[in-house]
């Protein structure tokens, strides 16, 4: 006797149509059922969901039952693609180690048939994957799992020329100013005394490598003012991230000179916890970076 198969994934949001007045909601499903040898064949089909016994006006995420006698176990409808769920399953996966880096993934026939998927949802999944560089797809060796932080050569060479450029400032520029107006209202005297000798230090003057050091360190001492860890840690990798870019902005005695102006005028308003104009002299710092970015890069 034919059932509904329960190895269908239903896409109920994907298949609403209704291209004429009064149409009815469908979904594709897939009818199984036995030929005369005995053998179970599948059909897929058009229904409306009232066939099925399922209720559409139920809240999203909640499971949707066969009718009485059927074959499917419960579903849980999701409002996303197969694809973002998928790919979201795996990169689960590869945060919780269940898919260690290293680890080669089947083959896409076969992965899609094992998690009863189409291959182009799969694919698509993939390359989603692939972009944040969690997977690597190479050409006879299929795909490979790759940690879930790539290191910071890997995410270099990602961003070539303009776009690590880009990629670099809009990092800065969503993490540093509050950075800044944050250690204003936390900094302690000791780490007004560390800022304050790095700053003594610093100067027009040395060499571009000393100067691109001190620069790091400043920044960093001010990630520890504003008494968060999880602060300091992102700051320490944003500076690993950035590294090359701002080398750029210290090729220059003008552009050392910039620098050292820049952090007096944060640690100024730090220094006075203010708040606001820290996080305005930050802001201000991080675009004459910029410029000074842009016109090395340009020459």
């Amino acid at each position: 006797m034919a059932g509904w198969s329960g190895q269908l994934v239903l896409k109920l949001s994907g298949r609403q149509q209704r291209s004429t007045p009064g149409a009815r909601l469908v979904t594709r499903v897939t009818k199984s059922y036995r030929d005369g040898n005995g053998q179970r064949r599948f059909l897929d089909c058009l229904a409306r969901p009232s066939d099925l016994g399922w209720d559409l006006n139920r809240e999203a995420g909640t499971e949707l039952n066969a009718p009485a006698g059927g074959a499917i176990p419960p579903l849980i409808q999701r409002p996303q693609s197969v694809s973002v769920a998928l790919a979201a399953h795996f990169e689960r996966l590869i945060a919780t180690g269940e898919l260690s880096p290293g680890t080669r993934l089947p083959s896409e026939r076969e992965l899609a048939a094992s998690m009863s998927v189409s291959r182009s949802s799969l694919r698509e999944a993939m390359h989603e994957l692939e972009a944040k560089r969690l997977v690597s797809r190479v050409r006879g060796r299929g795909t490979i799992v790759l940690a879930p932080t790539a290191s910071v050569d890997e995410l270099l060479a990602i961003a070539g020329g303009g776009t690590e450029q880009e990629h670099a400032a809009e990092l800065r520029s969503v993490i540093e100013p509050s950075i800044a107006e944050l250690a204003a209202h936390r900094a302690t005297s000791a780490n007004l005394l560390q800022l304050r000798d790095v700053l003594d230090k610093s100067h027009e003057n040395l060499l571009q490598a000393e100067s691109l050091r001190l620069d790091v360190e400043f920044h960093l001492l001010l990630a520890q003012a504003a008494q968060n860890p999880l602060l300091t840690a992102l700051q320490t990798l944003a500076s690993e991230w950035t590294g090359e870019v701002r080398k750029h902005s210290h090729s220059t005695r003008h552009g050392r000179c910039a620098s050292v102006r820049g952090h007096q005028e944060i640690f100024d308003a730090v220094r006075t916890h203010d708040g606001v104009a820290a996080r305005r002299a930050m802001e201000d710092h991080l675009r004459d970076v910029r410029e000074l970015v842009a016109k090395a890069t340009r020459a």
